[in-house]
């Protein structure tokens, strides 16, 4: 999708709170080194790749997921440390950012590491595929307000502790063979102190909670899919063997599964 830009007259400026500047999504990001800030405001998440941001002395590794924003005037750089190092980014101005960074507290805090569920790129694909055929500036205000909107709604989600991470981790994979090593992406440290403190949190083992989530979803498929067979439920809840799926369930919740499927 090609870069967009727009400049505005100075009549134009004084109708709504934000105004469109410049945008793209998937962005091949360049190198940009900007010692006296830029012109206008800008928001990001990163969508591929590896790079790094520097704000105000502070250094950044930041990755796809992670999502940051630039005050009109704020010196910054950043740039990428690979090929594929891709943002989703939105420009703007208009008197509207500084209330909104009021509303939602947020004063000396730019980077946000690991945010972005593409609500925010969502609004822009939106946006920007609209882009060429909106006529009225008031719609282009108002798409580009939700966009602004959707970015700082995403950052101001509560933050998870890395143990916590971990267990929405779980929730969301339980369907796919997992390791220990497959969740130090989200827990940074070492397995031992992984298992500790999940131990500690949850009264569980890291792989005792997979089980039971596992068998908690199975459940679930037997009731609302009384004719499924064992060999799909065990496969869709990410058991590799029936057998050791029906011997769990039955020591989970007292019974077999479904006897008369045991041959499935």
């Amino acid at each position: 999708m090609s870069f967009r830009m727009r400049n505005y007259t100075e009549n134009e400026l004084s109708y709504f709170p934000i105004y469109f500047r410049a945008g793209n999504r998937n962005f091949v990001q360049e190198d940009i080194f900007r010692l006296s800030g830029y012109g206008y405001h800008q928001v990001f998440a990163v969508s591929g790749g590896y790079g790094i941001l520097k704000i105000k002395g502070e250094t950044y590794m930041v990755k796809k997921g992670d999502m940051f924003f630039l005050p009109k005037g704020l010196p910054h750089e950043y740039y990428g440390t690979d090929e594929q190092f891709l943002t989703t980014f939105l420009g703007f101005c208009g008197e509207g950012f500084f209330p909104l960074l009021s509303y939602y507290g947020l004063s000396e805090q730019y980077y946000f590491p690991q945010k972005s569920k593409g609500v925010f790129e969502n609004h822009m694909e939106m946006l920007l595929k609209q882009y060429d055929s909106i006529h009225e500036l008031s719609a282009l205000c108002a798409l580009t307000f939700s966009a602004v909107v959707a970015f700082f709604d995403e950052i101001a989600k509560k933050e998870y502790s890395p143990i916590e991470q971990v267990k929405l981790y779980l929730e969301s994979n339980y369907m796919n063979p997992l390791t220990l090593e497959d969740l130090f992406p989200v827990y940074p440290y070492s397995r031992s102190k992984l298992c500790r403190e999940f131990k500690e949190t949850y009264h569980t083992t890291v792989f005792g909670m997979l089980t039971d989530i596992r068998l908690k979803n199975a459940q679930v498929l037997l009731k609302n899919f009384p004719d499924i067979k064992l060999s799909a439920v065990a496969s869709a809840c990410g058991f590799s063997d029936v057998s050791y799926f029906c011997r769990m369930y039955k020591k989970a919740f007292g019974h077999s599964p479904k006897t008369k499927e045991l041959s499935a």
